[in-house]
C-alpha cells in the first residue's frame, strides 16, 4: 500500500484583484437558503458588511460582480505521497463573476468560476475547474418560502485525498451536477420545512503513465437526500424540532470485480 505524507506548501499571494468593483461569492444551496423563519439567525459570514461590500456594475434589474484572484505558491510535496518527493512551484488563476438581482421581492443570483492551476516542472498536474450555477428565492406571501438552486462543474479530485488514485499520471477529474429545491412554511405555532436535493458525479477518463487510458466510469454515481422538519419555538432564538430523512446513493456503472451474490461468497 502506498503511504501517504502531508505536503508543506508555502502560498504567496502575488495578485488578489477585484478589479475594484467586483466580489465573488459563495455557491448557495437550496438548504442553506432556506429561510430561518421567527429564528431568523445568521452567521458572521453571512451578515453584510455595506462598508465594504463590492460596488458592482449595475445591468438592468441585476448587479454584476468580476473578481480576478491570482496567487503563486511552492509545494513541497506535490502529490502527497511518502515516496517519491515531488516538489514544485504553482500558479493558479480564478476568475470568477456574480450576478445578483435587486428587486424587492424575491431574488435570484447566478455564478461562474475557474480554478486554472499552472505547474513549472510537473505539467501533468496542470489542471482546469469550472463551475456555473445559480440560486433562486421566491416568496409566496409572507408565512410561505421556496428556494432552489443548481449548479455544474468539472473539478479535480485533491492529491492525498481519498478518491485520489491517480498515483502514475494525471489527477482525477469529474463533473458534478447537483440540483436542490426547497420550501418553509410558518403555521403560527409551527414552522415546517422540506427539501430536496440531487447530486450526480461523473468520472474522466485519465491517461496514466506512458500515455496508457485509464477508465474510471464504474466510480459514477448518485446521490438524492430529502428531508421535513417540524420546528416549535420555546424562546425567540431558539426551538425544539423533530426531522425525517431519506438518503440514498447508487452507483450508475456496474462497479468493476467479482459479480453475483455478496452473501454467496
Amino acid at each position: 500500500m502506498v503511504e501517504r505524507k502531508k505536503s508543506v506548501a508555502l502560498i504567496a499571494r502575488a495578485v488578489c484583484a477585484t478589479l475594484l468593483i467586483g466580489g465573488g461569492g459563495r455557491a448557495g444551496s437550496a438548504s442553506a437558503q432556506m429561510s430561518a423563519g421567527r429564528f431568523g439567525a445568521q452567521s458572521v459570514l453571512e451578515r453584510t458588511r455595506p462598508d465594504y461590500d463590492p460596488i458592482g456594475l449595475r445591468l438592468g434589474t441585476f448587479t454584476i460582480l468580476p473578481s480576478l484572484d491570482a496567487n503563486t505558491g511552492y509545494d513541497s510535496n506535490v502529490r502527497a505521497l511518502q515516496s517519491p518527493v515531488l516538489d514544485d512551484l504553482i500558479f493558479t488563476l480564478r476568475p470568477a463573476v456574480v450576478a445578483r438581482s435587486n428587486w424587492s421581492r424575491n431574488a435570484v443570483t447566478v455564478r461562474a468560476s475557474s480554478d486554472i492551476q499552472r505547474f513549472v516542472d510537473r505539467p501533468v498536474e496542470n489542471a482546469e475547474q469550472y463551475q456555473i450555477g445559480a440560486d433562486g428565492r421566491f416568496d409566496i406571501g409572507s408565512r410561505t418560502h421556496l428556494v432552489a438552486d443548481a449548479r455544474v462543474g468539472r473539478l479535480i479530485e485533491a492529491r492525498g485525498s481519498t478518491g485520489d488514485t491517480a498515483l502514475d499520471g494525471e489527477p482525477v477529474n469529474f463533473m458534478d451536477y447537483h440540483f436542490g429545491t426547497g420550501a418553509d412554511h410558518d403555521f403560527g405555532p409551527l414552522l415546517t420545512r422540506a427539501s430536496f436535493t440531487f447530486d450526480e458525479f461523473r468520472y474522466g477518463d485519465r491517461k496514466a503513465a506512458g500515455g496508457r487510458k485509464v477508465d474510471n466510469s464504474q466510480r459514477n454515481y448518485r446521490s438524492i437526500l430529502g428531508d421535513i422538519q417540524f420546528t416549535l419555538p420555546v424562546a425567540p432564538a431558539a426551538g425544539v424540532f423533530v426531522r425525517g430523512t431519506v438518503n440514498t446513493a447508487d452507483y450508475i456503472n456496474e462497479p468493476a470485480g467479482p459479480s453475483g451474490d455478496l452473501d454467496k461468497l
